[in-house]
């Protein structure tokens, strides 16, 4: 079982003892998946069959995505969720809490804790592409170590926002600042 943890918050293997909670606090929030590529959930039932869909990925010898959850370690509850998509020396991270969560800093550990995972997979090279407009997240990244690559025109469409293509961040870690990373967290 997969758990990793920060001062406040750990990343962990989603359960399906999850799926109330988190569709409560993150899935079913408009506000806070306003800035993801798909659409809210709207039920519980829908949080489930994803959790069961995104666990099926944890056996997986080359997982090509795994969702984890991001709890809150003194109420041990599941306040939103880290997503890396991982491919040979790369990957992808992707992540998102509560709104009432957010301004204490969970992200950045939650975010942190997820490079440090990755390194130990071996990979060397970490992207993302948040919305231009999701300042949070590119501080988030900025604290973690990450470096604005310019923007992406048009390059996904979050359905909150709209059916058009958005406009995103090209945010990387390379292996040069992973190394950098490496000594700071330690």
């Amino acid at each position: 079982m997969m758990r990793v943890e920060s001062q406040q918050v750990a990343i962990r293997y989603l359960k399906t003892t999850d799926a109330a909670p988190l569709f409560e606090n993150y899935l079913g929030d408009e506000q806070a998946c306003r800035f993801l590529n798909r659409q809210v959930h709207q039920n519980v039932n829908q949080t489930l069959e994803a959790i069961e869909r995104w666990r099926a990925q944890y056996d997986q010898k080359s997982p090509n995505l795994l969702v984890f959850a991001i709890e809150e370690l003194t109420s041990q509850t599941p306040i939103g969720c880290l997503v890396l998509i991982p491919e040979q020396d790369s990957s992808e991270i992707h992540f998102g809490i509560s709104a009432r969560y957010q301004g204490k800093g969970y992200a950045t550990q939650a975010c942190k804790l997820g490079v440090v995972y990755l390194q130990s997979l071996g990979i060397t090279r970490i992207r993302t592409a948040p919305h231009i407009g999701n300042h949070a997240s590119i501080r988030v990244l900025e604290k973690c170590g990450f470096i604005s690559q310019g923007i992406l025109t048009a390059h996904a469409v979050f359905p909150a926002l709209g059916r058009e293509a958005q406009d995103c961040m090209d945010m990387r870690l390379e292996d040069t600042e992973l190394r950098h990373f490496a000594h700071c967290s330690e």
